[in-house]
């Protein structure tokens, strides 16, 4: 199986779970010339110059974010023998925090249910980040034959790719076709001359402190509000998803008092995703802070208020309040981002 690959040290793995896939959007970083080289001949030689990612800007996506550009569907159906067609090629949203580390999710899905998913992240992105022990554990094992989702992840220095499969995807030698695929897509990679890029993470946010928004919230509203780390999924996500949360810092807080409950999901880095736009109610601005609940967004289980410096996003659920109650707890949110951010 090793003997499949040209560029890629594939250490092969395996999972039960179900998928969760979000979406993404645009601005461009910018290019700086960071320095250049020595030289002894008569007119030095600049050295390649790198992008610098500002804080809050939306990174370069590996292969432009085209499915078409990281693997042909052609091929696709070859290695794999499931009989993909190209109708059937469709690039998955990449969701904010694999957007965010420059990655792109494509997949692909035949007639009788078979479902792949390949995911590419820059190393350039992801630096040393790695799942932990407890998450490679979980996501990393032996694919059977009636395993739900099988996943294979390696690298070739350059590049982490992960490839995913599900609807009986097992039962077809999928420990043989993975690494093949992935190794078809780093030579795409490597054709396509991408230029690495970095990222200003100065202005990155750590993760919340939820007993101290707690007794801020408490001290708020008069009311006695608990907190406890709050869940970043509702099912387990695919790995690429997981990784990319860890570099882009997500964190999450859960709070409950009588009459009240509040979620909040903390990404660093993903300002970008930020659309311009009108908002249903909440107009907050505290310090750098802008708080408000996107138009639409007002819902039976309670409003999605977003919150952001321009760097870095909190995702905020809020039970239905009085107005004036619900003012003061996200007053008090925005307060407490605006200094811990």
């Amino acid at each position: 199986m090793i003997s499949h690959l040209r560029h890629l040290g594939i250490v092969l793995s395996t999972i039960v779970l179900v998928s969760v896939v979000g979406c993404a959007a645009e601005p461009q970083a910018q290019e700086t010339n960071v320095s250049v080289s020595a030289s002894t001949s008569a007119t030095p030689t600049p050295t390649p110059t790198v992008r610098v990612v500002g804080g809050g800007e939306r990174p370069p996506q590996v292969f432009g974010g085209e499915c078409a550009e990281m693997l042909d569907v052609r091929t696709l159906s070859a290695v794999t023998g499931l009989g993909f067609e190209p109708t059937g090629d469709s690039g998955v949203d990449s969701g904010d925090s694999v957007v965010n580390v420059g990655g792109t999710n494509c997949s692909w899905r035949t007639e009788t249910g078979e479902f792949l998913l390949v995911s590419v992240l820059p190393e350039w992105g992801i630096g040393q980040e790695r799942l932990g022990r407890e998450a490679a554990d979980f996501y990393f094992g032996n694919c059977e034959s009636d395993t739900w989702v099988c996943t294979a992840a390696g690298g070739d220095g350059e590049l982490w790719i992960a490839v995913s499969g599900s609807g009986g995807v097992g039962a077809h030698d999928f420990d043989e076709f993975a690494p093949i695929l992935m190794d078809d897509v780093a030579t795409s990679w490597h054709a396509r001359e991408e230029r690495p890029w970095t990222r200003d993470t100065t202005e990155w946010a750590h993760a919340l402190d939820c007993g101290e928004l707690a007794e801020r919230m408490s001290a708020a509203s008069g009311v006695e509000i608990t907190a406890s780390a709050g869940d970043l999924y509702i099912d387990p996500p695919h790995a690429v998803f997981v990784l990319a949360d860890q570099v882009s810092r997500a964190s999450g807080c859960t709070f409950e008092g009588e009459g009240l409950w509040a979620d909040i999901v903390s990404r660093a880095g993903t300002g970008w995703s930020v659309a311009d736009g009108a908002s249903d109610r909440d107009e907050i601005n505290i310090g750098r802070v802008a708080l408000r609940t996107p138009e639409g967004s007002s819902g039976a289980a309670g409003a999605n208020v977003q919150a952001t410096d321009g760097v870095n996003v909190a995702d905020i659920r809020l039970s239905e309040l009085p107005d004036a109650e619900r003012e003061a707890l996200l007053t008090t949110l925005a307060s407490y981002l605006d200094e811990a951010w």
